[in-house]
């Protein structure tokens, strides 16, 4: 047996726990008082962010906001979309 020069390659994945990923599970966490918190520390901080509600969102609790949305509605907006063409 001769030796003979070779070249292998490998392939492997591996989860990165980036500073944008443990900055997402940390805010998935907090509760929506801590949210607001979290965010009014966060434009004292920079000067560049700037604090402004959605035009789209009332300003009322997430809770209410569901409530006005009903439970059909919701049924309705989970099977559009879904490529469903069944016909019963």
């Amino acid at each position: 047996m001769a030796l003979a020069p070779r070249l292998d390659l490998r392939q492997s994945q591996s989860l990165v726990m980036t500073p944008q990923l443990q900055q997402a599970i940390k805010l998935l966490a907090l509760s929506s008082l801590e949210i607001e918190a979290f965010i009014a520390e966060e434009v004292e901080r920079n000067p560049v962010l700037e604090a402004g509600g959605s035009e789209a969102a009332p300003e009322m609790p997430l809770g209410e906001r569901l409530e006005l949305s009903g439970p059909d509605t919701a049924e309705r907006s989970s099977d559009d979309g879904l490529g469903n063409d069944r016909h019963d």
